[in-house]
């Protein structure tokens, strides 16, 4: 009966927690422009299929313009449309899944539910910039990604989720990265620990690269991007905005009473947070929190060096992170797992890889 009504309070949670995701898609809509914009939507993503964006960082993205394509094709929904709805879907599902990874951690789901909320609420608070159909596949992407990283889910999960966003976006670099950190022992002496996972690290990351440089290089047609913020040459096709950021960073609080539309103080704040939160979760006895706030540090420093920090949707996928990986620094080690010896090693020396069952189960 227990078990009967748990259940039932946590379809419960699950339908309201659909209900705030539509109402927060449709906060993010009417940021972005409203009604006003609508025939816009979508509209950068069918230039990639067109090839003739004008960034060429955005080539190699093909996942979400060919999924607004293929429901484009059999439902016959007007592009901008399709593209909406798919963004929604991707939102609720994202949400989804983070409430449902978080209810893994937590001793109750009220908790869960909690953050859920505050998790949707940041989401919110970020939103300055639009944002496009390959931002919500990476959130959702990354949400599992992290989850995946705590609970030290074994290499086909890391390698699936690679394959599936290399054809989003070049962050599934990221997760080629992660495994080569899993791969090896830090401390006390620098030894490898799984040659097989340091060699498919190695392989996934060589073949990403060569992967996006070369549609970048090929597919490319557009015309130069010619603005402002325009970087220099970086790696595998990418610009280099790390001193425009630089800047962009303190104008935000030189900023602060000018009211000046080009800077945003939130952004500054935020990514305050995030190195107070790395810097936090790095000091954890726990390896598997120290190896998630590795990967949020390079996060920063990639979205630093080769994006531009007032785009708020390219921080979105550092939101599932610090929410996870502080759920977990509260409640995983405390609370429904404080049992679990495994929990308790300070990271010292690891003869083999950690159990994943003993942690998923």
């Amino acid at each position: 009966m227990h078990k009967i009504k748990d259940n039932k309070k946590l379809i419960l949670l699950w339908v309201v927690i659909i209900i705030v995701s539509l109402a927060e898609f449709r906060t993010i809509y009417r940021i972005e422009g409203g009604p006003e914009l609508l025939e816009s939507f979508g509209n950068n993503e069918k230039q990639l299929l067109e090839g003739n964006h004008h960034i060429k960082a955005w080539t190699n993205r093909l996942l979400a313009p060919h999924m607004i394509l293929a429901f484009h094709n059999i439902t016959n929904v007007p592009w901008h449309s399709t593209t909406l709805f798919l963004s929604a879907i991707l939102l609720v599902a994202s949400n989804l899944v983070f409430f449902n990874l978080s209810c893994r951690f937590t001793p109750k789901v009220d908790i869960a539910f909690r953050y859920t909320l505050y998790y949707i609420l940041l989401f919110i608070v970020m939103q300055h910039y639009y944002m496009f159909l390959w931002d919500f596949i990476d959130i959702l992407i990354f949400t599992l990604f992290a989850y995946g990283i705590l609970v030290h889910r074994p290499l086909w999960y890391f390698v699936v989720l690679f394959a599936v966003q290399i054809f989003n976006r070049e962050s599934a670099l990221f997760i080629a990265f992660y495994i080569f950190i899993d791969s090896i022992q830090w401390h006390p002496r620098l030894a490898v620990i799984s040659k097989g996972k340091l060699a498919v690290s190695l392989l996934l990351a060589a073949l990403g690269m060569m992967y996006i440089k070369y549609i970048r290089d090929t597919f490319f047609h557009g015309p130069p991007r010619e603005y402002a913020y325009q970087g220099l040459p970086g790696l595998i096709g990418s610009e280099n905005h790390l001193w425009q950021n630089i800047k962009f960073f303190a104008g935000n609080f030189y900023y602060l009473f000018k009211f000046n539309p080009n800077f945003n103080v939130i952004v500054s704040i935020f990514i305050i947070l995030l190195f107070y939160l790395g810097y936090r979760f790095m000091r954890s006895d726990t390896p598997e929190l120290k190896q998630a706030s590795v990967i949020l540090s390079v996060v920063i420093f990639s979205i630093f060096v080769s994006g531009l920090i007032m785009e708020t949707r390219m921080w979105l996928i550092t939101l599932p992170f610090i929410g996870l990986l502080h759920i977990f620094h509260t409640y995983g080690t405390k609370g429904m797992f404080e049992n679990e010896p495994i929990l308790k090693t300070t990271g010292e020396i690891r003869p083999k890889l950690l159990n994943h069952e003993l942690w998923y189960n």
